[in-house]
């Protein structure tokens, strides 16, 4: 099961024991006043508010995820696909792809509107996103680097990429990385992926790389 299907189902969980909570309460409270025995209802309809957020955003990230593996599909046969790797224990690595290119983390998001650059963090409408997206990229990239490095005892060129899924988001950054991220829309994926550059695999190293990421599955 992946991470994203992990929280779809806590969230739906917790939503629905808020949901059941709160009617056995009123069930059970039915002879005290009014007010009081709304109180606790409230409060908790307003944390399943908050909690139904989180399970909305979740789907859109887990519907974001599958749009992005449908389109890596149409990889050469060169390239190694790893969904969902998980080696920190701090969150998942949406996809690690590994080809004749080099070594590719992807954080997919599923947000809409017109993404933009401050100099320091993505934005959104004008406005700062609500995560440093670049410095998460970032420690994904890190953390994969260190896996295989320790493997292979040498030095692992990995480039980190935001792919943002949505055909409702629109950004102008074109090939060009901001903190080191690259930063695209799901429409350059491919091409950012298969376009020649330095650093180039062996199949032998293809295979020996994405050994070493499989086994931390």
């Amino acid at each position: 099961m992946s991470y994203i299907e992990k929280n779809i189902i806590r969230e739906l969980v917790i939503l629905l024991g808020l949901l059941g909570g709160a009617l056995t309460y009123l069930w059970l409270a039915s002879e005290q006043s009014f007010f009081i025995r709304m109180i606790p209802p409230i409060v908790c309809l307003g944390i399943v508010f908050v909690r139904m957020r989180r399970y909305i955003n979740f789907i859109n990230g887990g519907t974001a995820e599958l749009d992005v593996h449908d389109i890596l599909d149409e990889l050469p046969d060169e390239f190694e696909v790893i969904p969902d790797l998980n080696l920190t224990n701090r969150g998942n690595i949406d996809f690690v792809v590994v080809g004749p290119t080099g070594v590719w983390t992807l954080e997919v998001k599923s947000h809409r509107g017109r993404m933009g650059f401050d100099g320091t963090r993505l934005t959104r409408n004008g406005f700062r996103m609500e995560r440093d997206f670049l410095k998460q990229a970032q420690a994904e990239m890190y953390a994969v680097k260190e896996c295989v490095e320790q493997e292979l005892g040498e030095t692992v060129f990995v480039k980190p990429v935001v792919v943002f899924a949505s055909p409702g988001a629109h950004m102008q950054f074109g090939l060009r990385p901001l903190r080191g991220v690259q930063v695209i829309g799901v429409s350059w994926l491919i091409q950012l992926l298969t376009k020649e550059i330095p650093y180039l695999l062996s199949r032998e190293r293809i295979e020996q790389i994405s050994s070493i990421l499989r086994s931390k599955e």
